[in-house]
């Protein structure tokens, strides 16, 4: 027979409940950092943590990388976490990054201070009004008749206008908005040497 009584685990204090979660697999961590906005708060300690260990083990053991991150629903995904992201790709749907945060994520670019192996960022937005906020900074609009293609791995990539920013090394991405699903996306894509 099954019990199926539950733990008030949300009742218990919050010391009891970080002892709890020290005992949780990282997906189970990370599942219950998703369901309200209590449970992320609760769940970032140990979710920091846990990412302390993956570093140190990756430094270790010489683990590879993950070069592409692609989350679906990212609303747990905080500023300090993209921007911490040493990926190649991001792409993260449902994101609750605030255009301001989005505005000093690409700040950071231009200025090499964070996601410097950054090749292209696909994240949820909520309006094309966002873009006045996102981009308050130097860029240059690009005419939306002129279409460049640019290139990932063997893809041709054919972007109409756009905006383009500028890192202090030189590099130059290109932003822009698309629709995917019904849901506004703003792609950047960095300008890479062939």
């Amino acid at each position: 027979m099954e019990n199926t009584s539950k733990f008030p685990l949300l009742h218990l204090p919050i010391l009891a409940i970080k002892e709890v979660l020290s005992e949780v697999t990282p997906l189970d961590l990370i599942n219950f950092s998703m369901v309200s906005r209590k449970t992320r708060l609760i769940a970032q300690d140990p979710v920091t943590e846990f990412k302390k260990y993956v570093e140190y083990a990756m430094e270790v053991f010489n683990w590879p990388t993950v070069k592409r991150l692609n989350i679906e629903k990212s609303t747990f995904v905080t500023f300090d976490q993209l921007s911490s992201f040493n990926c190649v790709s991001i792409h993260l749907s449902q994101t609750s990054i605030s255009d301001k945060e989005l505005n000093q994520f690409f700040k950071n670019w231009t200025t090499s201070k964070s996601n410097l192996n950054l090749q292209d960022l696909f994240i949820g937005i909520k309006d094309l009004e966002s873009l006045e906020t996102i981009f308050d900074l130097p860029h240059e609009v690009v005419d939306p008749g002129t279409v460049r293609t640019l290139h990932r791995g063997n893809h041709p990539i054919p972007v109409s206008g756009g905006i383009d920013i500028k890192r202090d090394d030189g590099t130059v991405a290109t932003c822009y908005t698309q629709v995917c699903i019904g849901s506004l996306y703003l792609a950047m894509l960095v300008h890479l040497k062939l």
